[in-house]
């Protein structure tokens, strides 16, 4: 003759069924893992590829060219525009010589360094900018409003291997257009230069 069961563990059991679904649950509730975390410290964290963003400031306007140090004392300022090279295809612009040294803290006019406590930021490849580029775009800029204020075009890190214009290879750099979400080359002595958001890896 089989025991009935105790009225403590049928209540033992009920108890445990009703915690595990109570569980599931409350799981389901649970808000999908946002992609892009703001850090609170001018820069972004992207949860998908590992990379921290600057964050860029100020409000979208005419472009500045940042043609020396104290041209653009602000590094983060959205409206400054670089040249990628002095030379015709080494990184040696103001891009890198400016922009990359504030950003870096190892050169600073008004003490106003790069975002965060880093001084390993750098241009990012076209890959990367790639990344961040909101697909299926219909209304500008095409990027999440998390990254602050975006211009139009952005400088990459990458020669441009096959490109678009009439000059040499190695004297041309991939851009990003976040107006449309497309990629270009330019010239990297271009004399109105682009705009730039730098990269770190964050992880």
């Amino acid at each position: 003759m089989k025991k009935p069961v105790s009225f403590v563990v049928a209540l033992a059991v009920c108890l445990i069924v009703m915690n595990v679904t109570t569980f599931q649950v409350a799981a389901q509730k649970q808000p999908p893992r946002l992609r892009f975390a703001d850090n609170l410290d001018g820069t972004i964290t992207d949860t998908w590829t590992g990379l921290m963003w600057e964050k860029k400031t100020g409000s979208v306007g005419a472009g500045i060219l940042c043609s020396d140090l104290y041209t653009c004392p602000d590094p983060s300022d959205v409206n400054n525009l670089y040249v990628w090279s002095a030379t015709g295809s080494a990184a040696d612009g103001p891009l890198f010589t400016d922009f990359l040294a504030k950003m870096n803290c190892s050169v600073s006019t008004d003490g106003t360094c790069g975002a965060g406590p880093y001084t390993d930021w750098r241009v990012p490849t076209l890959a990367e900018l790639r990344t961040i580029v909101t697909p299926n775009c219909s209304v500008p800029p095409c990027i999440n409003p998390i990254f602050g204020p975006t211009q139009r075009d952005y400088w990459s890190s990458t020669t441009s291997a096959n490109p678009t214009s009439d000059s040499p290879v190695e004297n041309n750099a991939w851009d990003v257009d976040f107006f449309n979400g497309t990629q270009g080359d330019d010239w990297k002595t271009q004399n109105f230069g682009n705009h730039v958001r730098a990269v770190r890896r964050g992880r």
